[in-house]
């Protein structure tokens, strides 16, 4: 672990404990530190505590209607990437794989033409991703677990000073 990110996780930590000291922090929500990732710090949660507007519990509830149809293609996960910064961002098209897992970029999607769907993923795509210095994230059908994830990455500006006398 470089110095950089045990000061972040030591800034992360402090910061935890003052939203918990503070009430602001739900049982319900979790925090997940996992050595097998890449992240060096990553919550999870079960959503994210608001409820899906009502076009956005069409779409999830669509897209769970065509697990049915996608299992019997052999499809296993379906996926829409987003990406965006500076107040400008992008949806990329629907895809479909068929892997054990699913991670953004890690598999070669499968021909299977899912383009029905994009509206609905796109629905779920979070508001604001694009914003300042942006985000970025994948919006994940699980066909077998009848599923919707969203991960979100948000972007932002950091800075370092040092102070020295000469």
């Amino acid at each position: 672990m470089t110095l950089n990110q045990v000061v972040r996780l030591v800034a992360f930590i402090v910061e935890i404990f003052t939203f918990i000291s503070l009430g602001q922090i739900k049982p319900e929500h979790s925090l997940s530190i996992s050595p097998n990732k890449d992240h060096a710090m990553e919550q999870t949660q079960q959503n994210n505590g608001e409820p899906l507007e009502p076009q956005q519990a069409a779409a999830k509830a669509a897209l769970l209607a065509e697990c049915d149809r996608l299992a019997a293609a052999e499809i296993t996960f379906v996926a829409v990437h987003f990406d965006g910064y500076g107040d400008d961002g992008t949806t990329e098209e629907v895809k479909c794989y068929d892997g054990e897992w699913y991670a953004s970029g890690e598999h070669e999607p499968v021909k299977y033409d899912a383009s029905y769907l994009q509206e609905h993923f796109e629905a779920l795509v979070p508001f604001g991703y694009e914003n300042d210095c942006g985000g970025f994230g994948d919006v994940v059908l699980d066909v077998a677990a009848r599923k919707v994830t969203i991960e979100r990455n948000d972007r932002f500006e950091d800075y370092t000073t040092t102070t020295y006398e000469v």
